[in-house]
């Protein structure tokens, strides 16, 4: 899973000192990414369940609007995300 990955980012964010500017926009970059996966996982798990329930024919009506906020909210943390990385991109 992403664990093990999360581990490897955090084990090369440790030794980040000793690495070339590029290295340190692969580094970068690869932890923007990881963010913007778990970010979609969270916002987007409560969508899976919804559809779940729906095909066994259960309707949770504030469940159905709190995966609606979670769906758009993904939306605009993503935009929020690439500007955050996107300056630490340029102070490099």
């Amino acid at each position: 899973g992403s664990f093990p990955l999360f581990l490897q980012v955090r084990l090369a964010n440790d030794e980040s000192q000793i690495l070339s500017r590029v290295e340190r926009k692969e580094l970068t970059l690869a932890v923007m990414l990881l963010v913007v996966v778990v970010v979609f996982f969270f916002c987007n798990v409560l969508a899976f369940i919804v559809s779940v329930l729906e095909l066994f024919k259960i309707a949770i009506n504030e469940l159905t609007i709190l995966n609606n906020v979670l769906v758009t909210v993904n939306s605009s943390v993503n935009f929020i995300i690439y500007c955050i990385f996107g300056q630490k991109f340029r102070h490099l």
